[in-house]
């Protein structure tokens, strides 16, 4: 195994692992799971991105929603519109529907930068030139509860040079986080040693 192709599996692996945790952090008991329920069927399970993007297909204007205030309050991104109190509530009852979440939470309009389907095609675009051949790059998720995309590196001097490919390939700076994270420390030594 090359080493390239050992980074891109531990990428692959502290993205699903740190996606989970992070929906576990503000998504417990809202149905923001990553898997399927044990009483789900297998082909009509829908991951939360195809949910964001159900959403999306009935708000144009929606960016994301996490909770907040131990779960006390549903936070949603609107790009436009954020203050139309009709659009407000349409996407209130959609993320209650598609994710499970309890009605009549207390409800905080964000202004979002960015629409679920942008942060999608920017991911699908970082990935199509190459973000997985960067030096450092180990993580890359769509973060709806900051409307952003989240690349994670393995050190400081990868940080600058990953936001210089980005805005070359037509992506907003602002629109990204690129952060250093802690690498799996046991993950070269599980593989050798099972």
């Amino acid at each position: 195994m090359t080493l390239k192709r050992f980074w891109i599996i531990v990428g692959i692996f502290t993205a699903a692992v740190a996606g989970t945790v992070a929906w576990t952090v503000v998504g417990v008991g809202t149905g923001w799971s990553q898997r399927p329920p044990n009483d789900s069927e297998p082909a009509t399970y829908k991951d939360s991105n195809q949910r964001l993007k159900e959403v999306e297909a009935d708000i144009p204007e929606f960016g994301g929603a996490f909770l907040s205030d131990n779960q006390s309050v549903l936070n949603i991104y609107l790009t436009e519109n954020e203050t139309d109190p009709t659009i407000q509530e349409r996407a209130r009852k959609k993320v209650e529907k598609s994710f499970g979440v309890k009605p009549g939470l207390k409800l905080n309009v964000i202004k979002g930068g960015y629409t679920i389907t942008q942060l999608a095609d920017w991911i699908e675009l970082a990935k199509s030139k190459g973000l997985w051949d960067r030096e450092g790059v180990i993580m890359l998720d769509l973060q709806e509860a900051s409307n952003e995309i989240y690349i994670g590196v393995v050190n400081w001097e990868n940080v600058e040079p990953v936001y210089t490919f980005l805005v070359e390939i037509g992506i907003p700076r602002e629109a990204v986080a690129v952060e250093v994270i802690e690498q799996p420390r046991s993950m070269e030594k599980t593989i050798r040693n099972p």
